[in-house]
């Protein structure tokens, strides 16, 4: 597993950590030769994320209402994915778990057509549970009962009402 840094962020801090094994790490720096990740659409929300400032996140609610940063799987326990949502033609997903506040972890990156559906998602994110296993054994991950138990502010959840 690797721990992402910072794209091109020139004076920030690592607030919030984002650990990817070295495929999607690869993926990520341009190695992988398929996408570009400098690309400000892709290198903004990990910058954004690990940078602590403003993401958004929902634990329950229609992601295509709102599209959220983050979205909790549901029927799924605890399987978490961050949302690449631009360029709309070309969006990526990466699948993991909170193991912490602010400490997320993922074992896959998919092409968001590839997982087009529910019943494709939750396929995926089985095999995501057996890697999980295998990878991490007992590692503990969070269970929250709402978006700032998972990630640390500035962050909201589009679907609570603010009071």
């Amino acid at each position: 597993m690797v721990l992402m840094g910072l794209p091109d962020a020139q004076g920030a801090t690592l607030k919030r950590a984002l650990w990817v094994p070295k495929e999607v790490d690869d993926a990520f720096t341009g190695q992988a030769g398929f996408i570009d990740f400098a690309d400000p659409r892709f290198a903004g929300l990990l910058q954004r994320y690990i940078a602590g400032t403003y993401v958004s996140g929902t634990l329950h609610g229609d992601p295509k209402k709102y599209r959220p940063d983050f979205e909790r799987l549901l029927n799924i326990d605890e399987v978490w994915v961050m949302c690449f949502r631009s360029p709309k033609i070309n969006q990526w997903r990466l699948m993991g778990r909170f193991t912490q506040k602010d400490e997320f972890i993922s074992l896959g990156f998919y092409q968001r057509g590839y997982l087009d559906g529910e019943k494709k998602y939750h396929s995926v994110a089985q095999t995501f549970l057996t890697r999980w296993q295998s990878l991490c054994g007992g590692a503990s991950f969070l269970r929250g009962s709402k978006i700032q138990d998972y990630i640390s502010m500035p962050v909201s959840d589009p679907y609570v009402p603010i009071i």
